[in-house]
């Protein structure tokens, strides 16, 4: 997955905060909008930069994914039967969506939480999941992301 740098995560090291680590500074400098976190996080290495603190610096804000035009454009023209969900349905998706969640992951969930129940249509929830889906993929495995992606989608 790709990446991009936040304001919050360029004022941490720009201030040199507390809340940025020093072991996330040259990862987070790598974090340009093209190299992709594999290969970051294997350049890293060496500094002790782990998928741990790949997930903590999305928690923490500083980093968020960059979501592919293409695929955020498919998911805006996307109109499949689950695309026309109740005001109400909608918001029972993004609850237990981040309910389960946040049974897989507890309080690290947060951030990922956020993101899925701001989303305004199922389009851009769509693209969240997916997002979410790969960062679960990371931090736990594929299995018991994809186990997730399914339930979630099982729930409309």
């Amino acid at each position: 997955m790709i990446y991009i740098k936040t304001d919050i995560g360029r004022q941490a090291l720009k201030e040199r905060s507390e809340l940025m680590p020093r072991k996330y500074h040259f990862p987070f400098l790598m974090f340009d909008g093209k190299r992709d976190s594999t290969e970051i996080l294997a350049a890293s290495a060496s500094h002790g930069f782990t998928s741990v603190d790949l997930f903590e610096m999305v928690q923490a804000g500083f980093i968020v994914p960059q979501a592919p035009a293409a695929a955020l454009t498919a998911a805006l023209s996307a109109a499949g039967p689950s695309a026309l969900l109740t005001a109400e349905q909608f918001a029972k998706l993004k609850m237990n969506a981040s309910h389960w969640l946040e049974d897989l992951l507890g309080p690290d969930a947060e951030r990922l939480c956020l993101q899925l129940e701001e989303c305004r249509n199922k389009a851009l929830f769509d693209v969240a999941l997916t997002k979410t889906v790969s960062v679960l993929a990371r931090i736990k495995d594929q299995t018991v992301a994809t186990e997730y992606q399914k339930k979630v989608l099982a729930s409309l």
